[in-house]
């Protein structure tokens, strides 16, 4: 959420708009890559919450931040 607003209605309304923009544009990014074959599903279902949400944070800066998983043992 955006630092120090509270994630609500008021929130999702300033960002849902980048966020369909984002989106479609991250969507065809990945789509071309999977079809040309430089990613597989696994890669692209991973990577594209991951680049949305980091290209929004660009866009209207929420302080978007992912920590790595620790690996399964």
């Amino acid at each position: 959420r955006p630092p120090g607003e509270p994630w609500g209605p008021e929130a999702w309304a300033k960002i849902a708009p980048v966020w369909a923009s984002v989106e479609a544009e991250v969507s065809q990014r990945l789509k071309k890559a999977l079809a040309s074959g430089r990613i597989q599903q696994d890669q692209y279902d991973v990577l594209w919450e991951h680049l949305i949400w980091t290209e929004v944070n660009e866009r209207v800066n929420l302080g978007y931040s992912r920590s790595p998983r620790n690996p399964l043992p």
